[in-house]
């Protein structure tokens, strides 16, 4: 409400709050967190198109040089959109969007021969098992909508109070959840299956994909990723500022986009398994927002 009402920062608002000094506190853990969001946005987006072009044998060498080289670019992308401004940022969440529900519709033909009814008729899940499920989704939600959705709503201020840019983000993040729902169900279709996913998600999936897949599955794998993160140094680079580091905006911003940049290259370089700690940096942020 505060960003649609004052058009402010949601780290700049909040001093009315916390006050000048004591707002230090809070903005220091957002920078910490929106970086990190921002740096495991970049990471997803490299680490999906290396594994395409080295499934696709079209990069033979390490795959860790490639995913350094496609995590400096893509950061490069995500600063250029951030210092571009809301406009920019908006049509990058609808564009998002769109390319998003063909990774979806490709997701789907890729993963139906594999999918077996038995992901239907499973038992249902212990209290339990939901609850963690409900966790997980909560830890998630709660990191994003923090972080991010008071700096969505203030675009809208600036255009008549329209809701584009809040409904860009829901649709964003719309194919998201259809791509996580169906890797649940190919999941669910077998052990062996499940453990083929697991072990090598490219290889299990794309080895049977014509010869032209490779661009068009990075085009819809990695794009609607960038414009995300985007999004996410944007914030980040109003999280800078309000630190009270005295720079401009696109300073700020690109000061953001080169932490991300870094850290992505740290965690290819010293936390090669980064995918299965995915979870647990959900949580950990997620109880702390």
């Amino acid at each position: 409400l505060q960003g649609s009402r004052s058009g402010l920062p949601t780290l700049i608002s909040s001093r009315a709050a916390y006050g000048i000094a004591g707002n230090l506190i809070p903005a220091a853990f957002m920078v910490v967190v929106r970086l990190a969001v921002a740096t495991l946005v970049i990471w997803s987006a490299a680490w999906f198109a290396t594994g395409v072009l080295v499934e696709s044998n079209y990069w033979n060498g390490e795959p860790a040089l490639m995913q350094v080289i496609l995590a400096a670019v893509f950061a490069l992308a995500a600063a250029g959109i951030a210092i571009a401004g809301r406009g920019v940022i908006t049509i990058g969440l609808w564009v998002a969007a769109g390319l998003g529900l063909f990774g979806v519709i490709g997701v789907f033909l890729v993963g139906l021969e594999p999918l077996s009814t038995q992901a239907f008729s499973l038992p249902g899940a212990t209290a339990s098992v939901v609850v963690a499920g409900v966790a997980t989704v909560l830890s998630i939600l709660l990191v994003f909508w923090a972080h991010f959705g008071g700096d969505i709503a203030r675009f809208q201020s600036a255009s008549g109070g329209a809701g584009g840019p809040s409904l860009a983000a829901v649709a964003a993040v719309i194919p998201v959840v259809g791509i996580i729902a169906w890797g649940a169900l190919l999941g669910a279709s077998g052990d062996s299956l499940r453990q083929a996913l697991l072990a090598d998600i490219f290889d299990t999936l794309l080895a049977d994909a014509p010869l032209w897949y490779p661009v068009p599955a990075i085009v819809v794998g990695t794009l609607p990723l960038i414009a995300i993160g985007g999004l996410v140094v944007h914030s980040s680079g109003y999280a800078v500022a309000s630190l009270g580091v005295r720079v401009p905006r696109y300073a700020a911003a690109t000061i953001a986009g080169a932490l991300v940049a870094l850290g992505v290259i740290g965690l290819v370089v010293f936390a090669p398994n980064m995918g299965g700690s995915l979870i647990d940096f959900a949580f950990l942020a997620g109880v702390a927002v």
